[in-house]
């Protein structure tokens, strides 16, 4: 039997990705900085502490529990949060994959590692360019773009110099039934909800609702990664993605429609960012190609289970 270390158990990806191997009769283990999992939805995957930045920590889990393979998603995750802490967010995000890099390479493990990068690595890509291929040039415009990018390089190098057996993915944006209200159309669902409970007035705060991206449900995500586990080809790197471009405003007024009150749309400044990528959707054929894998969960369905998810919550 396979075994799986998965970082970042916290966070919003790697729990559905966790549960998934689980499902698949695979032995799985979690990590937290803390050991615990807050949500209760994911209590049969066991836990255990680890902070990634930490050299002798990384490389005592490595040696005591010998995975098969590792995909580490513990990071720092927003662009927000990337500007306050430019060097926290080099240290976790980079330091923490060169840190497992590194133990699996003094270990002389086999063990294939997987990163998880973004598509914040390649930045403004242009509109002729798009939808972007793995072939583009990484070009990020803000550090948490630039700390991904690192450390989708290191992994790269790893692998040509050691022969360390590594994965680097390139995740587009996500979404999910049950997803935080930091990522944007949660918020949105969460508002939706707010103003049908009678607790906000009917005004949806909203950013730039011109750009263009691109969606994919977190199932199909852990599918992805358990498809890459069992059929991605070492040393390459692969966008997960729908393929689909949604413009901002099409998604909004989708989940508006569904609601039986008029609410009326404000654009609050505080949610523009400066370094703002336009417009960002991927090709997913090359990892259709190499491991069969397909996205088969549409957007609309997705929203309906989070608007649902928020309805409850905020009644």
């Amino acid at each position: 039997m396979s075994r799986f270390l998965i970082t970042g158990m916290d966070g919003a990806i790697a729990p559905y990705v966790a549960e998934f191997v689980r499902l698949n009769n695979t032995q799985v283990i979690g990590t937290t900085r803390s050991g615990k999992i807050r949500n209760p939805i994911f209590k049969k995957i066991p836990c255990i502490a680890c902070d990634i930045t930490n050299f002798k920590a990384v490389k005592k889990i490595i040696s005591e529990k010998n995975p098969d393979v590792v995909i580490n998603f513990a990071a720092i995750s927003t662009l927000a949060q990337s500007w306050e802490n430019p060097a926290s967010t080099m240290a976790t995000n980079t330091g923490g994959t060169l840190n497992f890099l590194e133990s699996l390479r003094q270990l002389k493990s086999d063990a294939l590692f997987i990163a998880v990068g973004s598509r914040e690595e390649y930045g403004n890509v242009p509109i002729n360019r798009l939808p972007i291929t793995e072939n583009e040039c990484l070009n990020p415009v803000n550090p948490y773009g630039v700390a991904k990018a690192a450390a989708d390089q290191l992994a790269k190098q790893y692998y040509e110099k050691y022969e360390l057996q590594t994965i680097c993915t390139r995740l587009f944006n996500q979404t999910g039934p049950i997803w935080p209200e930091r990522f944007v159309d949660s918020n949105w669902c969460k508002q939706i909800a707010l103003i049908e409970t009678g607790k906000n007035k009917p005004e949806i705060k909203t950013g730039d609702l011109n750009s263009v991206r691109d969606f994919t449900d977190c199932r199909d995500i852990a599918k992805a990664y358990w498809a890459l586990s069992e059929k991605g080809k070492i040393g390459q790197a692969y966008n997960i993605c729908s393929g689909k471009k949604v413009i901002m405003k099409n998604m909004l007024d989708q989940l508006l429609s569904a609601s039986k009150i008029k609410i009326k749309i404000k654009k609050d400044p505080s949610r523009i960012f400066k370094d703002q990528i336009r417009e960002a959707w991927g090709d997913n054929s090359k990892l259709q190609q190499h491991t069969g894998w397909k996205p088969k969960i549409a957007l609309k369905t997705t929203h309906e289970e989070l608007l649902d998810y928020w309805h409850k919550i905020c009644k």
